[in-house]
């Protein structure tokens, strides 16, 4: 008599079938085949739950990365937000500038203000308008870093100068205050 030994397990919508079947001259009596069943049974049972932790352990290790995942997201997102929030201050400052010193030059007359305070408020209006074009340059310079489209280049300036045209952006607003 044939004595066999089988197991069906569902892992991971799989199938898993185990079969033990020992040759006709191993099985000398009853109670040798008995025992060699219980043995095997206790391997193939044995073997599964191996098969079924290991399964456990690497959706354990998917979840613990997923929620890394979402965790980094969620800290790009505030990140982005803060970035938004200090923009918005930055590209009203320049033009707060240029509206203020248009209102100014709006409201005097010919002859109301010397040549020198009338250019002082027209280099205030360039240099702010172009404080705006750089800092919305800037902005979508830093969309091609996150879409990996950025190309960078080597420009000279003079940092006295970039001091001098801050001063000269800034000025108005802290006069104000």
């Amino acid at each position: 008599t044939d004595w066999a030994v089988s197991e069906t397990v569902m892992i991971e919508n799989a199938k898993w079938r185990i079969e033990f079947t020992p040759a006709a001259d191993y099985l000398v009596d009853f109670q040798s085949a008995l025992a060699s069943v219980v043995l095997v049974s206790g391997l193939l049972l044995s073997l599964m739950l191996g098969i079924a932790f290991w399964f456990a352990q690497e959706a354990a290790d998917r979840a613990r990365k997923l929620e890394k995942a979402s965790l980094r997201a969620q800290d790009a997102d505030r990140a982005k937000s803060r970035f938004l929030a200090s923009m918005s201050h930055e590209l009203r400052s320049p033009l707060n500038v240029v509206i203020g010193m248009c209102s100014v030059l709006a409201r005097k007359r010919p002859g109301e203000m010397s040549d020198g305070e009338y250019n002082s408020h027209v280099s205030a209006i360039g240099s702010a308008a172009d404080h705006l074009m750089q800092l919305i340059g800037n902005i979508l310079d830093l969309s091609k870093i996150e879409a990996g489209q950025v190309e960078l280049e080597s420009v000279a300036f003079s940092p006295w100068d970039l001091c001098e045209e801050v001063r000269s952006i800034m000025a108005p607003s802290a006069a104000e205050r």
